[in-house]
């Protein structure tokens, strides 16, 4: 039993190095406990709730073309740092946009789970039809950058959102 430190450097955790630890008894040869521990770093970076701004202004870009804007406002998930659920990433009139029938407008909204790591943000879409995707997120400007994959539609595309707080 005891204790150790390890200092990891920022570009350790940012690289994802590991450490590889063999636990073992120097008194029991056969100790049921003789294994290897592997431990990755990755570095995390808490978000400051009470500076991080909740509502933006998210600019649409999907098939070449600007798609509707919107306003959309993040809801802190209770518990959690760094996670937010968002009621419609790409927004409640991209649908209706991308089709080019009004009747689509409000449905297929998108909604989901942003969560940011440092410079690196994910989201997972509530919706099998809505998978998520990637992106980044500078913590200078407070802008996100999402390209989410889609499987409402039988064509292929990536739609871009880019956050910008308002």
């Amino acid at each position: 039993m005891g204790n150790f430190v390890i200092n990891v450097t920022n570009a350790g955790a940012t690289a994802g190095k590991k450490a590889v630890f063999t636990l073992k008894s120097s008194t029991l040869s056969n100790a049921i406990f003789n294994k290897e521990v592997t431990v990755t770093f990755k570095l995390n970076c808490p978000i400051d709730s009470t500076t991080f701004p909740l509502t933006y202004n998210v600019d649409v870009y999907a098939f070449n073309e600007d798609a509707p804007s919107h306003i959309q406002t993040f809801v802190p998930v209770a518990g959690t740092d760094n996670k937010f659920k968002v009621a419609s990433a790409w927004g409640p009139n991209f649908v209706a946009w991308a089709t080019g029938n009004n009747s689509y407008a409000g449905q297929y909204l998108y909604k989901g789970t942003l969560t940011i790591n440092c410079t690196e943000v994910t989201y997972v879409g509530d919706d099998a039809w809505a998978p998520g995707g990637e992106g980044t997120y500078n913590p200078i400007t407070g802008v996100i950058y999402l390209e989410l994959d889609q499987a409402l539609f039988s064509d292929v595309f990536i739609t871009e959102c880019t956050f910008t707080p308002l």
